[in-house]
């Protein structure tokens, strides 16, 4: 009789093992998470849909403390996005394979405490739903945040 309950008692913490899962606590790590999940939604497999996301939202957060707030001034966002913009696939298969690599992106301009960054993130956000060609230049050069 006492092994239903204790089985009653642990059933819950298999289920709890992703959000048990740390953080990213850096760019790589952020990329690190990413690149597979993306690799497979280009494939058409969503089974992991949202872990980019929030892995970017929770690195951002942990760097930066919840939006909006003043950021590091050694950790950028454009550098997050310049990372992830490496995992996108332009051409005539693009349209076929929605990621939700624009959505990170998004996420990571919405910490963004500069308002031109900000612009130049959504833009290349944009330009990834929309299957077009990215030109990173924007972003070649990170652009200085401004003081407040």
């Amino acid at each position: 009789m006492r092994y239903p309950l204790l089985f009653l008692a642990i059933l819950p913490l298999a289920f709890a093992g992703a959000s048990l899962a740390a953080a990213p606590t850096s760019i790589a790590e952020t990329y690190n998470i990413c690149a597979p999940v993306i690799d497979e939604e280009y494939r058409g497999d969503k089974s992991h849909w949202g872990m980019c996301v929030k892995a970017t939202a929770d690195y951002l957060t942990l760097v930066y403390g919840p939006p909006p707030t003043v950021p590091d001034p050694n950790v950028t966002n454009a550098d997050l996005v310049y990372e992830l913009a490496k995992l996108y696939r332009p051409g005539p298969n693009c349209p076929n394979h929605e990621t939700e690599l624009p959505d990170a992106i998004e996420k990571a301009a919405s910490f963004s405490t500069d308002d031109k960054q900000r612009v130049l993130l959504l833009q290349i956000a944009k330009t990834i739903q929309q299957c077009q060609d990215l030109e990173t230049g924007t972003i070649d050069e990170p652009v200085e945040a401004s003081p407040n």
